[in-house]
């Protein structure tokens, strides 16, 4: 049985804030309908834009991983390219598929840094929850 490595984020991400127990029910039941032997959560550091311990788990080279999920794909840094290569530049990663569970979408990190090449600059067209919270919403 495969194992599905598991990453939550404890900060909001693209206008929502989802609790870190909700999204490791998620990606638990997620394992669970893909046949995947789930692992516990290796949960990122509050501190905004660092991804310190996504970029510890990539590069353990006592552990090598082929599938790491996520809540959403806009949990990681898309709109900084240097950044999201950065994180994904590493040698122990080279059979590593990425799960973005609300997307579902199975990425490989060279196929997600097309991804984002072709699709950020169309997040921008789209509104996210933050925009509800602005006075532009307040009569809804």
């Amino acid at each position: 049985m495969k194992v599905l490595n598991t990453y939550t984020m404890p900060r909001p991400f693209y206008g929502y804030n989802i609790p870190i127990a909700i999204q490791s029910a998620y990606l638990r039941d997620y394992a669970s309908k893909n046949k995947m032997h789930f692992s516990l959560p290796v949960t990122e550091i509050s501190k905004p834009n660092t991804y310190q311990m996504l970029s510890g788990i990539l590069n353990d080279k006592k552990q090598i991983i082929t599938n790491l999920a996520f809540v959403s794909i806009f949990v990681l840094p898309l709109y900084d390219y240097r950044k999201l290569k950065e994180i994904f530049d590493s040698k122990n990663i080279k059979n590593l598929n990425l799960h973005f569970t609300l997307e579902s979408l199975i990425l490989t990190p060279n196929k997600l840094l097309v991804w984002q090449k072709e699709n950020v600059p169309l997040i921008g067209l789209t509104q996210d929850f933050s925009d509800f919270k602005g006075n532009r919403y307040e009569s809804l």
